[in-house]
Formats: C-alpha cells, structure tokens, sequence
C-alpha cells in the first residue's frame, strides 16, 4: 500500500496522515507499506511509520485502541524551510558573583 501520495498531496501534518493510513492499512491486514521522503515536508516519514507501526503492533496485541502504549508520535516540523538556523545552545550561564549557574 503507498502512502506517499496521500501524505504529499494532503496540506497537513504527515505524521498524523501516516498513523491514520497506517491503522486503516493495519485493519484492512496490509503486510508492505510503501514510504517515501521526496519533499521538505516528508523528512523521517519513514521514521514515523516505524514509530507508528510499534503504536499499531501494540494496540493490536493488547487488542484496544492505540492510546497508551508507550509510544508518542508528537512530532513539529515545518511545510517550507525558512533559512533560519537553530540556536547553537539552550543553556544560558547566570553570573553570580564569582560562580557561573547554568539554568
């Protein structure tokens, strides 16, 4: 079954397209899923299908929905790439005195 299409031709987050493909495809008893990462807005979308088949796996074991199984597929990204690069540290130093405190 080939997911790509649906998620690339689709304007919302892949990773909730890829889950919900990939429990229709699980109820439907689909053994091959066909991913790829063509665009911007694809990256690790086959690292969300991993993490998302461990979600169906689990929830299919435990014969329940796929809530609480350990397994988060939060993911933030965005659709175009704007240029601006990431902040080199996310500790900042606080100078007391004589002493240095990272936060």
């Amino acid at each position: 079954m080939g997911l790509s299409n649906v998620y690339e031709l689709i304007d919302a987050d892949t990773h909730s397209v890829i889950a919900l493909l990939t429990f229709i495809a699980m109820e439907l008893g689909v053994s091959v899923l066909l991913v790829t990462e063509e665009s911007r807005k694809s990256i690790n979308a086959v690292y969300e299908v991993v993490k998302t088949r461990d979600m169906v796996y689990r929830a299919y074991i435990r014969k329940s929905h796929p809530i609480d199984t350990g397994i988060d597929l939060l993911v933030i990204k965005e659709k175009r790439y704007r240029g601006i690069k990431p902040p080199t540290t996310c500790l900042k130093e606080y100078v007391v005195s004589d002493k240095v405190i990272p936060s």
